[in-house]
């Protein structure tokens, strides 16, 4: 059993990423993290495909030899993952994606072990308003195929996996913002 959550955002959403532990932004801050201006938070990419939030409970199963029926059933956790694809890529991007590093010009790929988490921000349209997905910590856990094609922009596949948060204990919040949509480039 999974709850899929798709079409979040309704329209091109923006991600932001800043590494684990910065503040989080709410809110009151939407209009900062936008213009590139909140502390830490830098912009990843813009979507072009819709954001979808799977969170899949792990089941802890009680049966028993005499009943031909589960007893019980608990959830002893969750998976929980945001996908989408994006668009505007740089060296920052194909970085993050590998979880690697830049130097100047040079892309470096990450190895094998401990990866680096990062808090991320997800903002898009919403009807009426804007809808703002904050995870507090995360890892992006998809591979990286880059194509070069001279007739489209180039896209990638992202893929989040939320790991459990200090302050979210949940790993992220969605916040819907009726009202005016300010900020936007």
């Amino acid at each position: 059993m999974s709850s899929v959550t798709t079409g979040l955002i309704q329209g091109p959403g923006k991600i932001y990423i800043a590494p684990a532990g910065t503040t989080l932004p709410g809110q009151s801050e939407l209009t900062a993290l936008k213009g590139g201006s909140l502390a830490g938070w830098s912009f990843l990419g813009r979507t072009t495909e819709p954001v979808s939030i799977t969170d899949e409970p792990q089941l802890v199963e009680a049966r028993s030899q005499q009943t031909s029926r589960l007893l019980d059933v608990a959830i002893s956790g969750w998976e929980t993952s945001i996908t989408t694809t994006l668009r505007d890529i740089d060296e920052d991007t194909v970085a993050a994606l590998l979880h690697g590093a830049t130097a100047g010009d040079t892309v470096f790929a990450g190895l094998r072990g401990a990866t680096q988490k990062f808090a991320f921000a997800i903002v898009g349209p919403w009807d009426g308003g804007e809808c703002l997905i904050v995870v507090e910590r995360g890892v992006i856990s998809n591979g990286l195929e880059l194509p070069f094609n001279n007739e489209e922009f180039s896209t990638v596949e992202f893929t989040l996996q939320v790991l459990e948060g200090d302050e979210i204990e949940q790993g992220y919040e969605i916040y819907i913002i009726v009202g005016e949509v300010n900020g936007d480039e």
